[in-house]
């Protein structure tokens, strides 16, 4: 009777050590239902992006540079600029690139570089497609784009160069015209007065000047 009773005391234990999570296990189950209480990391920060959005705006409305609001704000230029550029694109000031697979992304990215405006650059194609910059650099170096030696400010500053060059050009061209025509009636002038003068000469008649 006591060995059957010391049998079943026995079973028990190792029942209750299988039911019973060990280690790892116990330590796992505790952290996930930790985690999933409240809201999450992701969602923690684009709280907190929306917050920090808002008054960047605010601050460029004001007439705040960059750098300043960065500083402010303990972020980098960079940060700061693409969540004003998200924040257009929402508004609807930026138009955003749409796509609904790959090929279309990948015409959209080639228009808006091909546009070489100030919504061009890589960051706000970034921000009107809603893809990463990564991504959006990769896709571009796949179809045959220019990534590494683009630069659209580049061309757009060449583009306003070249233009200005070419007024300029016009201009000086209009004033040396000017100035010959000046010159040859000028000349002209000078001498059809000698022509008259020895005219009165030859019939004796006094020079008026």
């Amino acid at each position: 009777m006591a060995t059957a009773t010391r049998k079943s005391a026995a079973k028990s234990k190792v029942a209750a050590a299988k039911a019973a999570p060990k280690g790892k296990t116990a330590k796992s189950a505790a952290t996930k239902a930790t985690t999933t209480d409240g809201p999450s990391k992701r969602e923690l920060a684009k709280a907190r992006d929306a917050e920090l959005t808002t008054q960047i705006v605010a601050s460029r409305d004001a007439g705040e540079k960059w750098g300043e609001i960065a500083s402010a704000h303990s972020i980098t230029p960079g940060k700061a600029q693409f969540l004003y550029m998200l924040h257009c694109v929402a508004e609807g000031d930026v138009p955003s690139i749409k796509h609904r697979n790959e090929t279309e992304l990948v015409n959209g990215i080639r228009k808006a570089r091909d546009a070489h405006d100030t919504y061009s650059s890589w960051g706000w194609i970034a921000a009107r497609t809603g893809v990463s910059e990564g991504k959006i650099k990769a896709l571009a170096t796949e179809a045959g784009m220019d990534v590494a030696g683009s630069n659209v400010a580049v061309r757009r500053a060449e583009a306003n160069g070249s233009s200005k060059k070419s007024d300029s050009k016009t201009a000086t061209q209009a004033g040396r015209a000017k100035s010959a025509k000046g010159t040859a009636s000028a000349s002209k002038a000078a001498k059809a007065k000698a022509t008259a003068k020895n005219r009165r000469a030859a019939k004796g008649t006094p020079d008026p000047s």
